[in-house]
């Protein structure tokens, strides 16, 4: 049996419901640009320069990723894209929408991020309690000694 929509669960509640591009549009990230350049700082210093929406994710030796909103026009990013593409300094690009594994991925992160925070508040919160019931604290407080 085939289905058309998909729930996401993080840690064992239902986070979310909807079709596969329902939820691409409502969590996702918007748009991914893959550049392969053979000068990185180059190609780092151009777009900075040139384009204000695009935030850089990563960069390895020759590859930059970058992440560009939902919302943002991609035709002057096509077109700084291909003006760097002639003058030699990109050697290939890519643009696509983000995937549902992406959306995955953010829900995990940010489930991640939040056990974190709650791990911080029941050790904060456990803390006094573990400070002031310790075994010699029991015996001096809750029986006397002989």
């Amino acid at each position: 049996m085939l289905c058309d929509r998909i729930g996401i669960m993080c840690k064992g509640r239902l986070q979310c419901v909807g079709t596969p591009h329902y939820l691409k549009q409502k969590y996702g990230s918007g748009y991914t640009a893959t550049i392969k350049t053979g000068n990185v700082g180059v190609l780092i210093a151009r777009l900075e320069e040139e384009l204000t929406t695009p935030t850089l994710l990563e960069h390895h030796h020759n590859m930059v990723i970058y992440a560009i909103p939902q919302h943002s026009s991609l035709a002057p990013l096509f077109s700084v894209l291909s003006r760097l593409r002639k003058e030699d300094i990109c050697e290939d690009y890519s643009i696509s929408q983000c995937s549902l594994e992406d959306v995955f991925i953010n829900f995990a992160r940010n489930s991640e991020l939040s056990r974190d925070d709650d791990d911080d508040d029941i050790k904060a919160q456990l803390s006094p309690q573990i400070q002031t019931r310790t075994p010699n604290n029991y015996l001096r407080n809750d029986f006397k000694v002989l």
